[in-house]
């Protein structure tokens, strides 16, 4: 009874690791993104015909158009190719950096155990809490170095409804949360983020 109860144990231990693990990555709508200046669009046309082109000045690589465009597909917009479209999405992603600063917040170290004899009926069951040799808390010596992103994106969504069109401009300014992972995480949440910006803008008209 004792070996099934371990058993058990063990694997409910085994699971919230596996877990904790798996879900320890950034999430897709992970960091904050804010806008330089409201838009809100006076009128939209009944066809939704999108055409989506960003540059990139950064210095790192971004599939940001390709993603906006499938987002955009997703609810319902046909991308068609500029001189069709009566909505253009255009922009420049100015930069995307990596910032490095030093994070001293208290981490201890954690350790589990767990141990069974094969002829035994007595399993035994172990915790223990590590902290750097010498460690003091008004130390900076053993502050962790951590990371954040962050980003800036001109947007430019020109609307034709009717015969002209009319431009409306802001900047989105990105920052990921801090140790947000690897640049293919962040850059997922940063394209997710700019696409929720779009769609809110497209969503949000002044009738007036």
């Amino acid at each position: 009874m004792k070996n099934k109860f371990a058993v058990l144990f063990l694997a409910f231990f085994t699971a919230l690791f596996i877990g904790g693990c798996a879900s320890s990555g950034v999430a897709r709508n992970s960091g904050i993104i804010k806008s330089s200046d409201p838009i809100f669009i006076t009128n939209l046309p009944e066809q939704k015909l999108v055409n989506v082109a960003f540059t990139n000045t950064s210095n790192f690589d971004s599939n940001l158009t390709t993603e906006i465009e499938n987002y955009l597909t997703q609810d319902g917009y046909s991308v068609v190719s500029k001189d069709k479209a009566n909505i253009l999405i255009e922009g420049n992603l100015n930069y995307f950096r990596r910032i490095a600063y030093k994070d001293n917040r208290f981490r201890p170290t954690f350790g589990f155990g767990f141990g069974m004899g094969r002829f035994s009926r007595h399993f035994g069951l172990g915790m223990g809490m590590g902290f750097p040799f010498g460690w003091d808390l008004d130390d900076d010596y053993y502050g962790v170095t951590s990371y954040i992103y962050d980003g800036q994106l001109s947007l430019l969504i020109r609307v034709k409804n009717g015969k002209e069109f009319k431009d409306y401009a802001t900047n989105l300014n990105y920052q990921s949360e801090p140790d947000a992972g690897s640049v293919a995480r962040v850059t997922d949440s940063f394209n997710y983020k700019v696409y929720q910006q779009i769609k809110q803008i497209l969503s949000r008209q002044n009738d007036n």
